[in-house]
């Protein structure tokens, strides 16, 4: 399989190492955030009912020279989001639907998921600083009388990425996020006419 490297992409994403998380009750409500130790607290994505986002989808995943890179976008536009090797390597399996013979981190992720009764919601690419990108999983579940409870985890874009085709749930991106990100749909066009080892969205 060939690499390009393409110049001149937004920074890359990257991982905010091994952090312990605390949990943020919204007042008057039934909804929790799980936000890491040592890292500013953002505004909780669930508790916010003015967040304005756009629906998109994995268009393409392209292997680079340091891992990939993953076009995030919809017939409007496409921007990228550079992840590491590994979880690129899950995104592109889980696109072209091939089967594990044990189940990797994503799968074991969904099983927990699904062994708890928790169902992944949605997930928000919710916002870009200094070089990083961040995501919000959304899961739902019962808590413990029965109620439904839902809960915000602060997470890599690319482990969102992920899990939301693994479970086939809806990816979005936030509005002013959005605005902010360069077109790259012509870089897209072209190297998709050079047919240089893309994975693509076939739906």
């Amino acid at each position: 399989m060939r690499t390009l490297h393409i110049p001149q992409l937004p920074a890359r994403e990257i991982l905010l190492g091994s952090i312990e998380t605390q949990q943020v009750k919204s007042s008057g409500s039934d909804k929790t955030a799980l936000q890491p130790h040592g890292v500013p607290p953002m505004l909780t994505w669930i508790a916010m009912s003015s967040h304005k986002v756009v629906a998109t989808k994995v268009r393409a995943i392209f292997p680079t020279n340091a891992g990939c890179a993953v076009f995030l976008g919809n017939d409007d536009k496409v921007f990228v989001i550079y992840v590491d090797p590994a979880v690129g390597s899950a995104i592109a399996m889980t696109m072209k639907k091939v089967s594990r013979e044990r189940p990797q981190t994503h799968d074991l992720i969904g099983r927990i998921f699904q062994g708890l009764g928790a169902k992944v919601d949605r997930i928000v690419v919710n916002d870009f600083n200094d070089g990083v990108f961040y995501g919000r999983l959304i899961i739902h579940m019962d808590n413990e009388i029965g109620e439904k409870k839902i809960v915000e985890i602060d997470a890599r874009p690319s482990d969102c990425l992920a899990i939301a085709l693994q479970e086939s749930c809806p990816i979005y991106v936030a509005q002013h996020l959005w605005n902010r990100m360069e077109d790259m749909t012509e870089i897209l066009y072209k190297m998709e006419d050079q047919d240089l080892g893309f994975t693509k969205d076939e739906d």
